[in-house]
């Protein structure tokens, strides 16, 4: 999912990543951060990817001997070309998850959690969860490489329903779960104000929202078109 520079426009505000936007993006909908999974999801099929190049070259090495072996025997001549195909396959196979690695991407909005799933040829799906839907956020970092290398698990629980949706092999998790959290709190409040000045009237909460100085964007743009 490719991030565009957003039109030039004036008013437009310019912070963080507010001037980005994305294909599928809704109006008044900004970008607040998006990533991709930690790197030790990939860590493997680089292990692998090295394998491979090693028994390559060894066979490299060997071949003057394997040639002569196979050159008289149809068998083995059969044998030999099946594991070439065989190992040129695999090493498709590992490249192509390597490039879904770059391919996977979770972007989080101030009204959305987007998660972007696509491979090089067999799947382009998108999951999409409302901020206002989201009921609890919880991390989990257990095991040594994850807390070494901060990353975790952010488990996300929706509103009316036993449905959670986990979010697997997050980097820097702790800013993430702020993040999203930070988010919950600020949508929460938002349809908070927008249901009481849409019946004419504010609660404690909602006024003490109002004068909070560090509502975000989101909030300060349903307060200017309240006012």
């Amino acid at each position: 999912m490719p991030f565009l520079r957003a039109p030039k426009i004036g008013s437009q505000r310019r912070d963080g990543h507010i001037d980005l936007y994305f294909k599928g993006q809704q109006a008044n909908e900004d970008l607040i951060c998006f990533f991709r999974k930690h790197w030790m999801i990939v860590l493997p099929q680089i292990g692998l990817w090295a394998v491979y190049n090693i028994l390559v070259l060894s066979l490299v090495l060997v071949f003057p001997k394997v040639g002569e072996i196979v050159k008289n025997n149809v068998g083995l001549g059969v044998l030999y070309f099946g594991l070439v195909v065989l190992s040129t396959i695999y090493l498709h196979k590992i490249f192509a998850r390597i490039f879904s690695y770059f391919l996977n991407i979770v972007i989080f909005t101030n009204t959305r959690v987007i998660e972007h799933k696509k491979t090089l040829f067999l799947e382009d799906s998108h999951e999409f969860l409302d901020i206002v839907k989201i009921q609890d956020v919880r991390k989990y970092q257990n095991g040594f490489l994850e807390n070494f290398l901060h990353y975790g698990e952010l488990l996300i629980i929706l509103l009316s329903s036993q449905a959670a949706k986990p979010l697997n092999h997050v980097p820097n998790v702790n800013f993430h779960f702020r993040c999203l959290a930070r988010l919950k709190k600020d949508a929460f409040f938002a349809d908070r104000i927008r249901k009481t000045e849409g019946l004419g009237q504010r609660d404690q909460y909602s006024s003490s929202i109002l004068n909070t100085r560090d509502t975000n964007y989101a909030i300060q743009s349903v307060l200017e078109k309240v006012e």
